[in-house]
């Protein structure tokens, strides 16, 4: 039999070949796995960025801490527009009391003064200024001011923080006790929790209001609004819908920013849920350091400077200190006086069974009676228990209110209170003798 040749050559790629529908469908899987795997690279190397950047802004809170316990007072940023590393304004605090920078203004690049300063509230006066880290003054490198993305961190903070009260400085301002004047609107569930809702207009699923000493932003993979090393700003404009515009606002219009800034859950969708931004405050991480101080009587004992309620077990606390599990206070019994001692001037229920206002004092279990304290009763009475911070007093001996009769008198009390005493007794002849049980009415 004879073939033609394009018969053989159609045998031929059969036998040992790729048909080009083949090869076209292999190109378009192997292009969609490509696709997939470079973009699970992108999120991967986004989330070591972030793990990154998050590291970075600990280390500058442990910086901080440091600061902030030697010099009693946050320290005033840094210069930052138009200021490069000859300069020697770079990484230097500037003074927080110095205030020619006016209000809703920045002061000239390239000087001593190249920061922003606004307000919060509107027409209060209260100055917030914005600029770079001090790295100096933090004694940290310079590449610690910058992110993980080569960009200065935006640092802001309540001018009155950064004024720490000395022998030097009678009038300085800082106040611990007091929240600052930058305005944060949180809506990151990693922030915003809402422990009682209705108070505080906390609301549940809702953002978080709050205002803060301090505030440290790292602006993110956009790079909108940023200042690179050397203070210049980053070609992206601080524009569009994102959320995030909010927290580069100073560098274009500080007068219309209103101290405020923005928080919100990491997004790189375009539009109003944008937010590639990361930010710190001073009650996220370190607050807390600073609420302990030395008493003034004695540099060995310490007080806590807040004024409202601190918690152990639980974060909402009712009272000075609030304790949801046991505690345990060891006793040594060979020291003079015994250590290991709570003492208190009332013992009360708690809110929830009683109102707290059901209380008695300790002296009425632990007193001297030739003293006035502990509990006394009359002659030929007993103690049959304790309400309304006295003891209930039941006599001893005879029928009087229907106790022991006769030759009997009381060996054992079954003793209740439910608005009035209730007892039943256990009476014992003189010959010692049981002679069985009594009510007193």
């Amino acid at each position: 039999m004879v073939h033609s040749g394009g018969s053989r050559s159609r045998e031929r790629a059969r036998e040992g070949g790729f048909s080009l529908i083949a090869i076209a469908t292999m190109s378009v899987v192997m292009g969609l796995m490509l696709d997939a795997f470079i973009y699970t690279y992108k999120q991967v190397q986004m989330q070591d960025r972030q793990a990154n950047l998050n590291y970075s802004m600990l280390q500058l809170a442990n910086s901080m801490e440091n600061y902030l316990s030697k010099n009693s007072q946050y320290p005033c940023p840094a210069a930052i527009q138009g200021v490069t590393s000859n300069n020697t304004a770079y990484g230097a605090a500037t003074d927080c009391t110095d205030q020619s920078v006016a209000i809703g203004t920045c002061g000239a690049p390239g000087t001593a003064k190249a920061y922003c300063v606004t307000e919060n509230p509107p027409g209060s006066g209260i100055r917030i200024r914005i600029g770079a880290l001090p790295f100096r003054d933090l004694n940290i490198d310079k590449e610690d001011i910058l992110d993980v993305y080569k960009n200065q961190y935006t640092y802001a903070v309540t001018e009155t923080q950064a004024v720490a009260t000395s022998a030097a400085n009678p009038a300085g301002t800082f106040n611990v006790n007091l929240p600052g004047a930058i305005h944060v609107h949180d809506t990151d569930p990693v922030h915003n929790v809402c422990y009682t809702p209705g108070v505080n207009n906390c609301i549940a699923g809702h953002a978080v209001d709050a205002v803060k000493n301090f505030i440290l932003i790292g602006g993110g993979s956009g790079h909108m609004g940023v200042y690179s090393p050397d203070g210049t700003l980053s070609g992206i404009a601080c524009a569009g819908a994102g959320s995030d515009v909010q927290n580069c606002l100073w560098t274009t219009s500080p007068s219309s920013m209103l101290g405020t800034f923005n928080s919100a859950p990491h997004s790189t969708q375009a539009g109003a849920t944008h937010f590639d931004d990361t930010i710190m405050t001073d009650t996220d991480l370190w607050q807390w350091i600073y609420v302990w101080d030395q008493t003034n009587a004695d540099p060995n004992s310490i007080y806590n400077r807040l004024p409202a309620n601190m918690g152990i077990g639980t974060n909402a606390p009712r009272q000075k200190l609030e304790v949801q599990g046991n505690l345990r206070v060891e006793s040594a019994l060979v020291a003079t006086p015994p250590l290991g001692n709570t003492q208190n001037t009332r013992v009360c229920t708690d809110t929830a069974a009683g109102g707290g206002t059901n209380c008695f004092p300790p002296g009425l279990l632990g007193g001297n009676p030739s003293t006035g304290g502990g509990m006394a009763c009359p002659a030929n009475y007993i103690v049959g228990g304790i309400a309304n911070s006295a003891p209930g007093c039941v006599f001893a001996f005879g029928n009087v209110n229907g106790g022991c009769t006769g030759t009997t008198f009381v060996t054992g009390f079954n003793y209740t209170y439910a608005g009035g005493f209730a007892l039943t007794v256990t009476c014992t002849d003189i010959s010692g003798a049981p002679a069985g049980t009594a009510s007193l009415h």
